[in-house]
């Protein structure tokens, strides 16, 4: 079938689509399709021979499957599972003020979609793998009340059936990892955002790691993680070093060190105390120590051969490196490992090796021997289904109480497929989170890779062939890696960057921040107006004063909004806000009124704080910038 490229072009701009599935539909040939119209005159798409719509009023029957919806219209997102010829997705944005993410698995029904008719939509996203479904919807609802509306059209269900299956377990998962992430974001993000902006005047001094992309293309990675089933293996490690690039985690760098090997790179990303990890190695000096943005800003004085700082999707803040210096931002997963997978992936390795990446408890153990907290163990709670502390780990128990976490170390089980077939293994939910996570980089944007899984344990990853260790090392490294040679003839010749362009650019997010300030402390005015009329029975008064506050308040989300850090800085309070909100409801009209003005009249304040902390911070980055600038420029004169 042949479509319009003008129709195609014209969606493609007004419609959000991955730079993936972008690309493809511009080229795909459509085989599975043909197009008729109907008598109301609206296009009718047939796939595989069989009729999507009803044969006379294609339209007259989506409006009245849209109308038949049930949902909250102050839904976060409606989740449509089909495309059609559009009319659900338009229906569903006239109808819903959300956000609309459609889920399509057939290739040759977008493409006739978006070339056969110009789309009215203007909030909607398309996707075509559970992996971008997945994280669409996460993103979507951080921080939210996780309101979803779910549509599907009649006849996709028909279809595809087992993808229909899927695309509900998707939306359950997504829930759920949306509560994982919060819970963790709303504790660590304004410490992590602290870190960063210590961090940044000593990453703009380092040299990237956009230096090491695609140096390593065509050699194999390995992946290192502290997970319980590398004591099994980890001696073959030793038969890998120098032919291939070996990268491990910070928690893993003792077992390494124990067993005699030395990788190239180890990665740390944590905003704690991480020193301890790695006390006591003496090879530091002969490695790349790779450093998120918002570690712990000691760590960027250790002794290492290299500091290379890495910006990965959790840093706020790194949207500026991203911006003005041109750095790459690596997804990240939430996890170490993730951020590793994302590194070897930018570095051109090929095939990239897992081992250590259990993500499930096995026989009670949690990590190898010689790992940051390797004597914790758990016990399986099987009527509970939950794990509790066997033997607890006065250094894990710290860092929960410091994170403001439970010590007690009570996570709630799932059962998951486990590695080489081997039955099922217990996990938690965000151990699955990261397993869905590496699952997905093989659906999508890795999948031009081999992946290996040679872990030997744990549980089973989605797209990862699995192999011993020893047969992966085997098999695919029997040629020289000089890795630590390829990385000083990359770093050589560094030189400080021309950082005019990020300060400008912090400068610019300083105006906004102060404006936001501004519009926030106009709302607390106006909050202070309508509750001051409502106590005196002023209704009339009341009433101007709360349209003139809505109109401020929308002003207020979108200029907050503008700043990601400011966003994200004070996104866990308002989130807890919006909770307490929920949980507190009053049937006296009056009084609720009173209690959502001062709840809101919180909000304001935690923006208003927030802006404050952050014009402090900010401003103490432009001016260490500014002096080691002006340090430099006095050395080389």
């Amino acid at each position: 079938m042949q479509i319009d490229k003008l129709f195609l072009q014209t969606n493609l701009d007004r419609i959000a689509l991955s730079q993936a599935l972008r690309a493809v539909l511009l080229d795909h040939q459509i085989e599975a399709t043909a197009i008729s119209h109907t008598l109301s005159g609206a296009p009718q798409v047939e796939f595989q021979g069989r009729q999507l719509y009803d044969a006379t009023d294609p339209l007259g029957e989506a409006r009245r499957e849209v109308a038949a919806l049930q949902g909250d219209e102050k839904a976060d997102v409606v989740v449509l599972f089909g495309l059609g010829m559009g009319y659900h997705a338009e229906l569903c944005e006239r109808r819903f003020s959300a956000p609309l993410v459609v889920y399509d698995p057939s290739l040759d029904l977008i493409g006739t979609a978006l070339g056969t008719r110009t789309l009215a939509v203007s909030r909607t996203t398309v996707v075509n793998t559970y992996a971008d479904l997945l994280s669409e919807l996460q993103s979507r609802l951080l921080f939210k009340d996780r309101k979803v509306i779910v549509a599907a059209i009649p006849s996709y269900q028909a279809l595809f059936p087992t993808e229909f299956g899927v695309f509900k377990q998707i939306i359950e998962q997504a829930l759920q990892n949306s509560r994982v992430i919060d819970e963790t974001l709303a504790h660590r993000i304004q410490e992590w955002i602290r870190a960063a902006a210590k961090n940044i005047p000593r990453a703009v001094d380092s040299p990237t790691l956009e230096r090491l992309k695609g140096r390593f293309a065509g050699k194999p990675g390995i992946l290192i993680s502290p997970g319980p089933s590398l004591d099994r293996n980890i001696r073959h490690l030793q038969d890998a070093k120098d032919r291939a690039l070996l990268v491990a985690t910070n928690s893993a760098v003792h077992p390494l060190h124990r067993a005699g090997i030395v990788p190239e790179m180890v990665v740390a990303l944590e905003s704690l105390d991480l020193r301890p990890q790695f006390a006591d190695v003496p090879w530091l000096d002969q490695i790349a120590l790779v450093l998120g943005l918002n570690c712990f800003t000691p760590l960027y004085e250790l002794p290492a051969k290299y500091r290379l700082p890495l910006v990965d999707q959790t840093v706020a803040c790194g949207d500026w490196l991203v911006d003005t210096m041109g750095w790459h931002r690596f997804p990240s997963g939430g996890s170490v490992a993730c951020a590793i997978f994302s590194v070897l992936y930018e570095l051109g390795c090929d095939p990239i090796v897992l081992v250590g990446q259990d993500l499930a408890y096995s026989k009670n153990e949690c990590y190898a021997e010689g790992a940051t907290y390797g004597k914790l163990r758990l016990t399986y709670d099987e009527q509970n289904k939950r794990f509790d502390a066997e033997e607890r780990s006065a250094a894990r128990e710290a860092l929960l109480q410091t994170t403001g976490l439970n010590p007690g170390v009570q996570m709630g089980a799932i059962s998951v497929d486990a590695w080489g077939g081997q039955g099922m293994v217990q996990t938690t939910k965000t151990f699955d989170l990261y397993r869905s996570w590496f699952a997905g980089a093989a659906e999508t944007w890795a999948a031009d890779r081999r992946l290996i899984n040679a872990t030997e344990g744990g549980a089973h990853i989605a797209g990862f062939e699995e192999l011993s260790l020893s047969a992966a090392i085997e098999e695919c490294c029997r040629e020289p890696v000089p890795a630590m040679q390829v990385i000083d003839q990359s770093l050589a010749g560094f030189r400080r960057p021309d950082t005019a362009p990020l300060t400008e650019q912090i400068r610019d997010d300083l105006s906004s921040i102060e404006h936001t300030r501004k519009i926030a402390q106009k709302a607390t005015r106006g909050t202070d107006r309508a509750l001051k009329a409502i106590t005196a029975g002023k209704i009339e008064s009341a009433q101007e004063a709360l349209d003139k506050l809505e109109q401020v308040e929308l002003e207020l989300g979108s200029s907050a909004k503008e700043v990601r850090a400011l966003d994200s800085f004070v996104a866990g309070e308002v989130s807890r806000l919006r909770l307490n909100r929920e949980a507190d409801q009053d049937a006296d009209p009056l009084k609720q009124a009173q209690k959502s003005l001062k709840r809101s009249k919180r909000l304001f304040q935690v923006i208003i704080d927030g802006a404050i902390a952050l014009t402090t911070m900010f401003e103490e980055i432009i001016q260490t910038i500014d002096k080691s600038e002006t340090d430099s420029a006095a050395d080389e004169a």
